[in-house]
């Protein structure tokens, strides 16, 4: 395990924007909600912002802790189909066929770039059972092989989901880019919350067998305003943002 600053530096990079993932392509469902007047000014991008942390960034979070603690903990052979299941369970879990293959798509970046910054037999591992993991377990390897903590895996895919929605808000509507910076920071405190609470709960099911657990420790908050969003920008010509 790596020591408490070498956490903070390598939670910092693999949390950056400006790693090459495509992260900046995609919207999470803001440039829709934008385009429908859900989101104008940054209370109602805060509204959108806590939506998503209740629902897919929850799911997104419990996933990344899951595939960190797996990865760390058990046996390459054993972690496979405990990873797999995780990986079936998040898939379940995200009803829009449009959000499935964003994530997969920014998922498959991220372990590419992962694979080449920290490489590792973690890495390799998720690599060889399929090149686009969703996203969440990407990161989560990717805060394994960097010896990070499950519940600063989460963290990083908290802060991202996030992030991302906030930046392409803030580009779409011309938003005071400090506002939008103090919505973030107002959020911080519940982006802590979920990240512990995903931390603590990475473990579930280990003592009834390696895989076991893996889907009922994840949470299944369905957003379906929102899978309606990323449906119906999944049909758009004109959209800046991938997702």
């Amino acid at each position: 395990m790596a020591t408490l600053g070498d956490q903070v530096v390598h939670a910092l990079l693999l949390g950056d924007a400006r790693l090459p993932t495509g992260a900046h392509a995609h919207s999470g469902g803001a440039e829709q909600a934008v385009d429908a007047g859900i989101v104008d000014d940054e209370p109602t991008l805060r509204d959108f912002l806590e939506g998503r942390l209740d629902t897919g960034i929850a799911l997104e979070a419990h996933a990344a802790a899951r595939a960190c603690h797996l990865l760390a903990t058990l046996p390459g052979v054993v972690a496979a189909g405990a990873l797999q299941a995780v990986d079936a369970a998040v898939d379940a879990r995200l009803a829009s066929p449009v959000a499935r293959a964003a994530s997969r798509r920014q998922g498959a970046h991220h372990l590419a770039a992962a694979r080449r910054i920290v490489p590792s037999a973690a890495l390799e591992l998720v690599a060889s059972l399929r090149p686009d993991p969703h996203l969440c377990l990407a990161v989560g390897a990717a805060g394994a092989a960097a010896g990070l903590s499950p519940a600063a895996a989460a963290g990083i895919v908290a802060y991202q989901g996030l992030a991302g929605a906030a930046s392409a808000a803030l580009r779409l509507l011309g938003l005071d880019p400090v506002a939008v910076s103090r919505v973030l920071a107002l959020l911080a405190p519940a982006c802590e919350q979920l990240a512990a609470a995903a931390g603590a709960g990475a473990g579930a099911g280990a003592g009834a067998g390696a895989g076991a657990g893996a889907e009922g420790c994840l949470p299944a908050g369905g957003a379906p305003a929102l899978d309606r969003l990323m449906e119906q920008h999944g049909r758009r010509k004109d959209r800046l943002f991938a997702s």
